[in-house]
């Protein structure tokens, strides 16, 4: 959460002064607009840190409803917020019903004391009052920001800020608009702690990594890099941290992106976009290898059964029969699927010849788009992501096991969360070497792509979840 105070005397509001109730512009005059800069950059722990010892509200209680009213306003109009709460708190709960006003006085006090559920409940109830009280839609949404209700809080800001958006001379609206950057930063925090519970860690870095290949034999592992000067592949250190490798893999100008690491432990593959003859973009999987120095040589384009001109060939991954037969796994919009980008095969022949693509079928392939499959041959599983209907949302990872010539399953398995969430979870990848899982996702603020090193392999959460799922049927 970002800190920042606003120190000083409340600045003069020329435009608005005239729209606010005389009453409550005294108030904001004396100090108020201090006191919400506070509030917005600074969550109390509890009203007894800011005010001290609080009144016995069963005794205010055993007041006249008259006498509490009096003492409410009373303190109210003094600013003292605290005793104002409790005394228009008492009120509310020895009259059947209390006036705008004092449900208004009391929000606002609770508001400043921190009890920022009846603040909500009381602001909240008033925002059809915005003539009468033209903060309380702003100040509804600090309550809820408070109460930890952050996607809601955003909802409110935004809103604010678009009916008042013609009314230069507000300080809300900048006001508004951190609002909505702390409480963004709120729910990616409580996103990766979720993560931290799950033993796993959101991988920090200035650009979005992505892809994550295996251990290689030598000990390095290989990722997509994109920042802002473009896409490339770079090898990743102990660290975590990226280095860029003098292949022209890690070149922008070439594009490339989507690394994977055969079993064998040297031999990668990749994606590049060229142009075809009528100048459209398409994108073509190579091969090369990594060296023990962690270099990338030998860089080849596959042959036309995988890079068949006219479509585009994306997501290469490997994995071996148990004859030995190398399977080149991948995501293509070849015509013959179901739809949008579809998982295909092909198997090698030699070098770089691998034979036709074929359709993995109907087990892995949706009418909607198939894509970032990955081999784990230790257990002989593949896994894709799609954004079928029947997910938690976006792309989802699925599982099948087996090979492109025997599923064990009917139809493939929707893995469970952490893995899965209501944003995009794509190039799931297990790691036998270093037991640990990766997988990239948005899940953080919807849009920016981040990798999720799981500190483990995923085998036990996986075989609970299926047992579950077989359970139930």
């Amino acid at each position: 959460m970002s800190h920042e105070f606003h120190f000083g005397s409340a600045p003069k509001l020329p435009n608005l002064a005239a729209k606010f109730h005389t009453g409550y512009f005294k108030i904001m005059r004396n100090g108020l607009l201090f006191l919400f800069a506070l509030l917005m950059f600074s969550q109390p722990a509890s009203a007894t840190y800011l005010f001290g010892t609080p009144p016995d509200l069963a005794e205010i209680k055993r007041q006249a409803p008259a006498a509490i009213e009096q003492q409410a306003r009373q303190f109210y109009q003094q600013e003292d917020f605290n005793n104002a709460y409790y005394y228009y708190l008492a009120l509310s709960q020895v009259r059947p019903q209390i006036t705008v006003a004092q449900q208004y006085r009391l929000g606002k006090s609770a508001l400043l004391v921190g009890d920022y559920t009846v603040a909500a409940d009381m602001l909240g109830s008033l925002k059809k009052h915005s003539r009468r009280y033209p903060l309380v839609a702003f100040e509804y949404a600090n309550a809820l920001k408070f109460a930890g209700k952050y996607e809601e809080a955003i909802a409110e800001f935004e809103q604010y800020a678009i009916e008042h958006k013609d009314e230069k001379d507000n300080p809300y609206l900048a006001f508004a608009q951190n609002h909505i950057g702390d409480c963004k930063r709120a729910i990616r925090d409580q996103k990766v702690q979720a993560l931290a519970q799950q033993n796993a860690q959101a991988i920090e870095s200035n650009a979005q990594i992505r892809a994550i290949t295996a251990t290689s034999r030598f000990g390095y592992r290989l990722a997509e890099y994109q920042d802002k000067n473009g896409t490339c592949i770079v090898r990743l250190n102990h660290q975590n941290e990226a280095e860029p490798l003098e292949s022209n893999i890690s070149n922008v100008a070439f594009r490339s992106s989507s690394p994977c690491l055969a079993p064998d432990g040297e031999t990668i593959y990749f994606t590049r976009p060229e142009k075809n003859g009528q100048g459209t973009i398409e994108y073509k999987i190579f091969t090369a290898r990594i060296t023990a120095s962690g270099e990338v040589v030998g860089i080849q384009k596959l042959s036309s059964g995988v890079n068949r001109s006219g479509y585009s060939s994306l997501h290469p991954a490997i994995g071996f029969t148990a004859d030995g037969q190398e399977i080149l796994y991948f995501t293509s919009t070849m015509p013959g699927g179901n739809g949008g980008f579809d998982i295909w095969y092909a198997t090698r022949i030699h070098n770089n010849e691998f034979t036709q693509a074929y359709h993995t079928g109907m087990r892995i392939n949706s009418p909607n788009d198939e894509i970032t499959p990955h081999y784990y041959q230790a257990a002989g599983e593949l896994y894709f992501s799609s954004n079928r209907v029947d997910g938690h949302g976006g792309f989802d990872v699925y599982k099948l096991t087996g090979d492109y010539r025997k599923w064990e399953e009917y139809s493939a398995f929707l893995l469970p969360e952490p893995i899965n969430s209501a944003s995009d979870d794509y190039f799931y990848r297990q790691d036998a070497a270093t037991n640990q899982t990766y997988l990239t996702t948005n899940r953080f603020d919807g849009k920016t792509d981040q990798t999720v090193q799981f500190r483990q392999l995923m085998r036990a959460q996986l075989h609970a979840a299926k047992n579950q799922e077989n359970d139930g049927e």
